[in-house]
């Protein structure tokens, strides 16, 4: 006699799943579309968390807080200090560099978007951690930039795409904080979309990062009477010759164009859904897989703390990856100039 073993391998299901995790933060509401929104290192709680702020709830009713979500500790902080200036459809990244005695600095960006007016501004501004104090700083963005989008590899934050009024526009500009700090220019041009930025400009697009490559995608075009809704995403490869940094075309989203959708990273997937195109507003999501360059459907967005399992048409919202998690919340159903806003927080699990 003996034992003999017997292994039996088993797959376990992803869960794919929304998950309500109460309101999105806000002073006097938690309605907002149109927030500035990303992730860092947070040196309040020396933690991954997500950042949003500005935005607005309606023509004129623009909003100027900033906070952070810490999933550790499942709950929103509000962070020292208004925007010094409401606003919404802006861009915003946070960077952390060391200075010349090797100390950690963190700060937050902000700048374009457009004001309570409808102008559409190219001002720039700082937030330090260490004063809890936000400062305009110069020179600012070079040009007039809204819903644009944002995002940062190896400390450098490349930021494009958006519109110049009703002039949209697909150009990059690099930021070079240590440059800023040491007193020299801090931009620099680098390729635009899809290496050719008139041919593929675009507002309201999205962005995440998976390791050292950015993507970047969907959006609007508005020519015109005409819009063109796209479904394309673009690669980007950076290089220390910003000026020879590339885009390379992945798969396009298996489905129609859409603007205004919400776009993150999680365990190195890329997330991309909802949003609005023609037909109006959206409820589905796809997960990226960049190593197979393939989309996959996920479960379509949920709201509402019954659990009942209603879909929400969402756009306009927010939204950030964390280790294994996705965080999405705000937006709008309908058109942006009425209700209904949502304020809802939901937590999407893929295993």
């Amino acid at each position: 006699g003996y034992n003999r073993q017997v292994f039996t391998e088993k797959t376990i299901p992803p869960i794919n799943e929304w998950f309500f995790a109460g309101n999105s933060p806000g002073l006097g509401t938690p309605e907002r579309v149109g927030a500035v929104y990303f992730t860092m290192l947070n040196p309040i709680t020396n933690t991954i968390c997500g950042f949003i702020g500005t935005g607005n709830t309606g023509p004129g009713n623009l909003k100027q807080d900033f906070w952070y979500y810490d999933p550790a500790q499942e709950s929103w902080d509000y962070m020292l200090g208004n925007f010094p200036m409401p606003r919404t459809d802006a861009f915003g990244f946070g960077i952390t560099t060391t200075d010349n005695l090797g100390r950690k600095v963190t700060n937050i960006y902000v700048g374009g978007g457009t004001d309570a007016n409808g102008n559409v501004k190219e001002d720039f501004y700082k937030y330090s951690f260490n004063s809890g104090t936000w400062n305009r700083v110069y020179p600012d963005y070079p040009q007039k930039i809204k819903a644009g989008v944002a995002f940062v590899i190896d400390d450098k934050a490349y930021i494009g795409t958006g519109a110049t009024d009703y002039n949209d526009r697909g150009n990059f500009f690099m930021f070079d904080s240590k440059k800023l700090e040491n007193f020299e220019y801090p931009w620099v041009s680098t390729r635009g979309l899809g290496n050719d930025p008139d041919l593929y400009a675009r507002r309201n697009a999205v962005a995440f990062v998976i390791g050292n490559h950015a993507f970047v995608g969907t959006g609007m075009k508005i020519t015109g009477s005409d819009t063109v809704f796209y479904n394309d995403l673009w690669m980007f490869t950076p290089h220390f010759e910003p000026g020879l940094s590339q885009w390379s075309m992945c798969a396009p989203m298996p489905t129609s164009g859409r603007a205004k959708a919400v776009g993150f990273a999680v365990d190195n997937q890329g997330y991309v859904g909802l949003g609005m195109n023609s037909s109006g507003e959206l409820q589905d999501l796809y997960r990226y897989d960049p190593y197979n360059n393939k989309w996959y459907q996920i479960a379509d967005y949920k709201i509402g703390p019954d659990y009942t399992g209603q879909i929400q048409k969402t756009s306009g919202a927010f939204g950030f990856g964390i280790h294994k998690r996705g965080y999405v919340g705000a937006g709008y159903n309908g058109d942006e100039q009425t209700q209904p806003f949502n304020g809802e927080f939901w937590i999407y699990r893929p295993w």
